[in-house]
Order: structure tokens, then sequence, then C-alpha cells
């Protein structure tokens, strides 16, 4: 069973350093906007969606409420210079959640956990 907890993808933005992962809340909030989480790699390169999906990454991983960004902030940090990066951190972080494989799915479900529910 693979219990190993992925590290987080690390960028840097408006000199600030953050730390993104597509976590549960993070997919259920694209899943919303989107319908098919798997839209995520065409509709970041859209620039509004770039913008708001960055808003959402940055904003889940921090503890500290104060230290929120805004759409605006972000972009305003974001150029041509930095965006194909930030695009691909954005990706990486993406194919970092999903699992290798279906066995792999298969191996981390524990039998002692599931319950029949009726």
């Amino acid at each position: 069973m693979n219990n190993v907890k992925q590290k987080p993808n690390e960028l840097t933005l408006g000199g600030r350093s953050f730390f993104v992962e597509f976590n549960l809340n993070v997919l259920s909030e694209v899943q919303d906007r989107y319908e098919n989480v798997g839209a995520i790699n065409q509709k970041i390169q859209q620039y509004k969606e770039l913008k708001w999906l960055l808003t959402l990454l940055i904003n889940e991983m921090l503890d500290d409420e104060s230290q929120r960004v805004t759409e605006q902030w972000v972009g305003k940090q974001i150029s041509l210079k930095n965006m194909e990066n930030l695009i691909s951190v954005i990706s990486k972080a993406f194919a970092a959640s999903l699992p290798e494989s279906d066995d792999e799915i298969e191996e981390d479900l524990d039998p002692n956990v599931l319950t029949k529910q009726g």
C-alpha cells in the first residue's frame, strides 16, 4: 500500500515562494468549474483560467489566511516571461496527484475501511 504523500510543487510569484498541490479541496473546486478535472491542461492555456487556478492553488496551501492572494495580485505577477514555467508547475502538480495505474488504486484500497452502507 502506498501511503507516501507527494511533496507539493514549489513556484515563485512576486518574489514569494508557494507550494501547490491538487488536494481534494482543489479538485472539487476544479470539478465544479469545469465539470471534468481532465480539462485542466487545456483550460490553463487561457489567461483568465490560469489566474483563477493559480490563486486557488496558492490559497489552498496557505495556513495563514492573512497571507492569501487575490486573482488581481496573481495576474499582476504573471507575464509572458514566466507563464510557461507556471503552467509547467501546475501540470506537474496535477500529474503528481493522479494514480500511476489502476493497480495502484486497488493497492491503496483497504478492505478493512470499506463498509456496506444501506
